[in-house]
């Protein structure tokens, strides 16, 4: 993790007030909660940015990211239930699968000049990568 990274890391973890009297159990739960509201709220846009599109080729695309999102926030709240069960490396699984298929979002609005979902990716990704180096230093 950069210096970027951990400032956000910080930033993102203390506006939740739970952070500062938690263990990394618990860090790593809130952080993995922090995705998932995250993958859902990029859902959300998604389904707007498809209901205003009219190009049936970059509806198309808008379609592959929301089943990447859709994905995403399965295999975040299995993360969840395993990080609840104390089973931190199956978590860990989970929540580096759900960072893999993201990336290819971006690949899916390649003929959309300026994707307006570059920066709710990048987002979605930190938080992942977050929630996965935290329930790496739990295991």
């Amino acid at each position: 993790m950069g210096a970027d990274d951990h400032d956000y890391c910080v930033r993102t973890l203390k506006s939740d007030l739970r952070s500062k009297s938690t263990d990394l159990h618990g860090l790593a739960t809130l952080a993995t909660r922090l995705a998932i509201s995250h993958a859902m709220s990029t859902e959300s846009k998604i389904e707007e940015l498809m209901d205003l599109e009219s190009d049936p080729k970059i509806k198309e695309g808008y379609n592959a990211c929301l089943d990447v999102y859709n994905d995403a926030i399965d295999q975040l709240q299995d993360a969840l239930d395993n990080l609840n069960s104390k089973l931190y490396f199956g978590g860990m699984k989970l929540l580096k699968s759900s960072l893999i298929g993201v990336e290819s979002c971006e690949e899916a609005l390649k003929d959309v000049k300026s994707s307006p979902l570059m920066m709710e990716d990048k987002d979605y990704q930190r938080l992942a990568n977050i929630a996965y180096h935290i329930t790496a230093s739990v295991e």
